[in-house]
This record gives structure tokens, sequence and C-alpha cells, in this order.
């Protein structure tokens, strides 16, 4: 059961590294229409007074930027209730004669309590003033559109790595690749929490090595009852199914009187068999894995075999 569910698991890692790319290009679009505004002879025309130039500006900034939430809400939305329902039959065919019940629409959608609207919101509105005070400078001080770019989009100098859209971009993958993956766990543990008398309880456990632990989180080995998780031993107070952002650890449920050994979860992906590590790392990460040119998280974040999501 330890390899199935690990095995799993791993493929929701590649899954959510696929899902998580997707909202690339609704940001990079974003910003090449704000770029366009930037350059449009309307906001830049000589009869235009600073304040016609400021108030058409924000306008049009800010539609586009509620467009942008939208989407990505949107999109983020569509996977996970496909991750609930995938998570489901996956489920199903591994315990077949247990309880099972439909998805939940809440499984994975908080982070700290915090819905992933909210958190989208909190992305973007650094965006909003940053954006916005580039433009009120340059058009503040009479300066061309050019230098106006150049401190939204970024320089070719810094091939665009200074763009004011790289940040959200990159806490935008993050948030999705921790919402799909916290979705899976919520609803595995779900099921482990409504067969609470087939399952004792549930075992931490992180399908690569490697991993980035603090004494306060949930780290590999700690166990919790069920059905009210409740710590066991040594094990901090259950804090939920993710323990921070890009976290890859999950749960294994632990049969009453079976025992998991912390070791052997650990252990898990180093002993697996070889096609299967080259399947999951991709031929040329896994050969330098395999050659110890890797350190021991690098090999794992799996940008390089990615799953789409119908293949779960």
């Amino acid at each position: 059961m330890i390899d199935s569910i690990l095995e799993r698991h791993v493929n929701i890692l590649r899954v959510s590294q696929s899902v998580s790319q997707e909202v690339l290009p609704i940001i990079d679009k974003s910003e090449g229409q704000v770029i366009e505004s930037v350059l449009s002879q309307e906001y830049f025309s000589s009869y235009s007074g600073l304040i016609e130039k400021m108030d058409s500006f924000l306008e049009s900034f800010h539609f586009k930027i509620v467009t942008l939430e939208r989407q990505l809400s949107s999109l983020i939305q569509d996977a996970l209730g496909e991750i609930r329902i995938k998570e489901g039959e996956f489920l199903k065919s591994k315990f077949p004669n247990l309880k099972h019940s439909d998805p939940s629409p809440g499984s994975g959608a908080f982070i700290n309590g915090i819905h992933y609207s909210d958190w989208i919101n909190s992305i973007f509105v650094p965006l909003r003033r940053d954006v916005v005070g580039a433009y009120r400078f340059g058009v503040t001080n009479n300066q061309d559109s050019k230098i106006i770019l150049s401190r939204i989009s970024g320089t070719r100098e810094m091939s665009f790595k200074d763009s004011l859209f790289n940040k959200p971009r990159n806490q935008m993958v993050s948030l999705v690749k921790t919402l799909v993956i916290q979705t899976s766990n919520d609803e595995r543990i779900r099921f482990y929490r409504n067969n609470a008398n087939i399952f004792e309880s549930i075992v931490w456990a992180n399908p690569f090595p490697g991993s980035t632990n603090s004494g306060a989180s949930n780290r590999t080995g700690d166990y919790y009852a069920l059905p009210d998780l409740s710590p066991r031993g040594e094990s901090p107070a259950w804090s939920g199914s993710s323990i921070h952002f890009n976290s890859r650890a999950t749960q294994i449920p632990v049969f009453s009187g079976e025992g998991v050994s912390k070791a052997k979860l650990e252990r898990w992906f180093g002993e697996r068999d070889p096609v299967y590590q080259a399947d999951v790392l991709g031929s040329k990460k896994y050969s330098l894995w395999r050659g110890g040119k890797l350190t021991r998280i690098k090999p794992f974040d799996l940008k390089n075999s990615m799953l789409p999501l119908d293949a779960l």
C-alpha cells in the first residue's frame, strides 16, 4: 500500500507542475496588454493632460488585472474540481470495498485558512501599486514610453527578469502547485477519516529525500490518530494537510496494528526500480542524480517530467 499511495502522490506532484505552468501564458498575455496600453497613443497624446493620461491608464489597467485574476481563479477552480474527481476514482479503485463519498468542494481550497481567491488578490495588490507608480512617475516627469516600459516589463540587459510581473508570476506558479497537491491530500485524508474503523492512523511521508523540515512542522514519520487527527508520541499538533507552499509531503494510512518504519519512508524513492526512477526524473536528470552530480533536492522539481491532469 505504501508503494501505491506514494506512486500516486508522485504523479500528483508531476500534475501540479503541469497545471502550474498553465498560468504563465495567461499572465504573459496580460503583461503584453499592459505594454500595449503604455505604448498607445491614447495615453501619450500631446493633446491629453496629465490627469487625463493617468485616469485613462488606471481605468484600462484595473480592468486588465481584474480580468487576469478572474481567469486565474477559473483555471484553479476547474483544476481542483478535476483533481477531486480523479482522487475519488483512484481511492475507489484502490479500496473498492470501503466507504466512499462525493468530492468536497472545499478540499484544498484554503491555505492557512485563506481561500485561493484571496491569495490571488494578495499576489496582485503589489503589482497594481508598482505598475501604477512606475507609470505615474514617468508621465509626471514627461519621460519617453520606453523608459516607463523598462520599469514595468524589465530590461533586455537583465533578460527581462526585472519585470514587475516576474514576482507575481512565480508566486502564482507556487500557489497553483500547492493547491493541487493539497487538494489531493485533503481528499485522501477525508477518505481515511471516513474509514477510521479500518485505518488506525496516518503517517507523514515525503516520496523524495532532502526536504527541509522545521521542528514545529510535520516531518516524515509523524503519526496522527484517526478520525480526530490527534498527534501520537512526539508528533506536533496537526496543522493541515500541507506543511508549507511547494511542500511535497503527503500522508500514508496505517491499518490497525500495522507499523510503518520512518527509515523505510525516507528511503522510498532511492529503493524504487531504476526504470521508475528514470521515468519520474527524466533520463538526463536521472543520469546526473545517479552520478551524484545533483543535490538531493534539485532532481525532484519534476519540471521535465510533467503529467497532464487527464493522465491521472
